[in-house]
């Protein structure tokens, strides 16, 4: 399968509180691999890490006591 596929969009919205090695692995690694491999256009939807707002609701959601 080595050059079929020419353009990817990675949408990665679990990573939102992933570990950074995850996120350089998906946003810059694997855009060499697919470009090596003939890939022409590589786009990666990083996630919303650096959301203020974003970061409270994940932190407030944690922060609900459980029923």
């Amino acid at each position: 399968m080595k050059g079929r596929h020419k353009k990817v969009l990675v949408v990665v919205p679990g990573c939102v509180v992933d570990c950074l090695e995850a996120i350089e692995e998906l946003g810059e690694e694997n855009r060499e691999y697919f470009i090596e491999a003939c890939g022409e256009a590589y786009r990666y939807f990083a996630p919303f890490n650096a959301d203020k707002e974003l970061a409270e609701i994940v932190v407030d959601f944690y922060r609900k006591p459980t029923k």
